[in-house]
């Protein structure tokens, strides 16, 4: 059988196990129709009031939902409120963002706790039947608070374990070398070199020496082509710049099966196999064929038949010293434990019950990896500290002048997981929900949390499943626009392009329906908001450019875009809401000093909202990973 025969017929073995685990309901979020390829129209005049000077490639962005509008509003039921909810007059339009229930906006933040963005080393003790790691630990700076993605191995051929993360937030995602200086400290990894940009469009990294040549090769994920392709980037054998700078190898389609992934010599040839858990909770083994130019893995076996589904994290690493790499995983209460080597018999490799403990309260980590960082041949726990593990909530006191914001009640805690947090109205009772993303979990988890109604509890205690697949988007959004009353959803790929899933206003089923394509050109854009600006009951979008511009795209095919005045390089957040009490949303900013600024409403429907000066919205808010209005 060639290479080519059989990648195919591995994708049709992974499309298949796609089709018959998936519930249509639950599907992933690109489950329809392809966006239609008009060529982009201008989006405004040249003799437009407000036009700048050099509009560039504001006139190629495309904003249109009249179509879906228009099928939305002709089939759409009335919502219905949830049974129970416990607010006894909800207003009939309620306020955007508004938690207490008062007619303005609250701020909700998630903000960071102890050692947010350190590491944690947990040294190697020995023990092959036991916790094999020390209760205590020791953490470095909080230097990789921006990380997202958590990765260590010997990148630069010394024999010490480096360390590679991912900043989501720089050039559409950077990835950076720590090299092991070796000392012994706390922090081995004081200093770092770039490793390219643009790595936001894949979802999974792995590092290990795939082509044989003795070098560790980087592995991508690229979630939004042909259900899943995955890279192979071969290492130039640089130890001071980008190591992964050659041309990728393509390594097959159909890897959105995978929900998790790791990369390990399981079938003890030297080479590494790639292991990844499916949707049922089995682990497959997919063996390298020993090619060191292209597709390295043309078949399956089983490593384990299930019974993982229950694990929220998985790594691999050979903890009890007899050659084969054991199956580390943690549970939801935050429990560690080693799944030693079986067999090398098809199915039986792990058990999910056969098992040891390895600590517990590892809950607080967004990632559990392992490697020798202490150099004494035994593997050392590494755990990424999450950059924010409590939710708050700001209240708005309705003060005319000064910060609206002064006080804060807890909202709930260990929310480390969450990559993005909104708020909506998703069952259409008047009530906020929050929406809450693991970009970790199932090629990115959304989860929601519904308003249980307190005023004097947590608001959000209990969680509800909201699909996978959220990852092939970088940017996601809440707002009404389709214009029936129901929170919709709105999400940025990596091309730009924009699709929304309108609301359905379902309280026990999938609260959205299919999405459909809205826009395009959108990846310049460093923030986008959505808020009805000119108050017909349809939500516009607001779009920060990465050159520090600022416009309001009115919700339409054809209407112009109203440029806002000022220069707003160095905003950090943005977002809309009711704060001051103005007919329309107001504007709230923050900046790298962690300080807010709020810019009222002047009332304008035309032209710019906001032309007076801020006001101050407080400061602080530096280790914020997500602040909601």
């Amino acid at each position: 059988m060639t290479t080519s025969i059989r990648a195919t017929a591995v994708a049709a073995v992974l499309a298949l196990a796609v089709l018959t685990v998936a519930p249509a309901a639950h599907a992933a979020p690109g489950d329809d129709r392809e966006r239609p390829a008009p060529v982009p129209t201008e989006s405004y005049h040249s003799g437009k009031s407000g036009k700048p000077s050099k509009p560039g490639r504001v006139r190629t962005k495309k904003w249109d939902v009249s179509g879906l509008r228009a099928k939305v509003l002709t089939t759409a039921p009335e919502p219905t409120a949830r049974a129970g909810a416990s607010r006894a007059a909800a207003p009939p339009a309620p306020t955007a963002n508004d938690v207490t229930g008062d007619g303005r906006a609250d701020l909700v933040a998630q903000l960071s706790g102890a050692d947010a963005g350190a590491l944690r080393v947990y040294t190697g003790n020995g023990a092959t039947a036991s916790n094999p790691w020390e209760t205590t630990y020791t953490a470095t700076p909080p230097q990789w608070e921006f990380a997202d993605t958590l990765i260590i191995a010997d990148v630069t051929g010394d024999n010490r374990v480096d360390v590679v993360v991912r900043d989501p937030s720089v050039n559409n995602g950077t990835l950076y070398v720590y090299p092991n200086d070796g000392s012994g400290s706390a922090n081995p990894w004081p200093s770092r070199f770039a490793a390219g940009t643009g790595w936001n469009i894949v979802d999974r990294i792995l590092v290990g020496d795939v082509t044989g040549d003795g070098k560790p090769d980087l592995l991508a994920r690229n979630p939004v082509e042909s259900s899943g392709t995955l890279y192979v980037y071969p290492n130039n054998g640089s130890v001071t710049s980008n190591p992964w700078t050659r041309s990728p190898i393509w390594s097959g389609n159909g890897w959105n099966l995978a929900q998790m992934m790791m990369l390990d010599d399981v079938t003890g040839d030297g080479k590494p196999e790639v292991v990844a858990r499916d949707t049922t909770g089995a682990l497959l083994v997919y063996p390298h064929n020993g090619s060191t130019t292209s597709n390295f893995w043309t078949s399956i076996v089983h490593g384990s038949t299930g019974g993982w589904s229950s694990a929220d994290r998985l790594s691999m690493d050979d903890v009890t010293g007899d050659g084969r790499p054991d199956v580390i995983s943690r549970d939801p209460s935050g429990a560690l434990w080693i799944h030693p080597w079986q067999s090398a018999t098809a199915g039986s490799m792990w058990s999910p019950t056969t098992r040891f403990a390895a600590g517990t309260g590892f809950e607080y980590a967004l990632d559990v990896v392992t490697g020798d960082v202490t150099g004494d041949g035994k593997p050392d726990l590494v755990a990424h500290v999450a950059r924010s593990g409590d939710l708050w909530l700001l209240p708005n006191t309705k003060a005319a002048t000064g910060n609206p914001w002064p006080d804060r009640v807890t909202a709930g805690t260990d929310w480390g997981f969450a990559s993005q947090i909104l708020l909506a109205d998703v069952n259409g009772d008047h009530l906020q929900d929050v929406l809450a993303v693991d970009k970790r979990l199932s090629n990115g988890t959304l989860w929601i949390y519904l308003n249980n109604g307190s005023t004097t509890g947590l608001r959000w205690t209990t969680r509800h499943f909201g699909g996978t697949g959220w990852n092939i988007f970088n940017h996601l959004m809440a707002g009404d626009v389709t214009g029936d009353g129901r929170a919709d959803l709105v999400g940025r790929d990596s091309a730009g392009d924009m699709y929304a899933y309108p609301g359905n206003g379902s309280t026990t089923a999938f609260p959205w329906t299919p999405r459909a394509w809205v826009g395009s050109n959108w990846q310049t854009a460093t923030r986008l908001a959505l808020g009805d600006m000119d108050r017909d009951g349809i939500a516009d979008l607001v779009d920060l450019e990465n050159d520090g511009s600022l416009w309001v795209f009115p919700t339409g095919a054809s209407t112009d875009p109203i440029v806002i005045p000022g220069d707003w390089t160095g905003t950090r957040s943005l977002g809309l809401g009711h704060v001051t009490g103005s007919s329309g949303p107001d504007l709230v900013v923050g900046d790298a000093s962690g300080g807010l600024s709020i810019y009222a409403n002047n009332g304008a429907t035309s032209g710019n909202p906001w032309s007076s000066a801020p006001r101050s919205g407080g400061t602080g808010f530096q280790g914020a990973i997500s602040l909601v209005l």
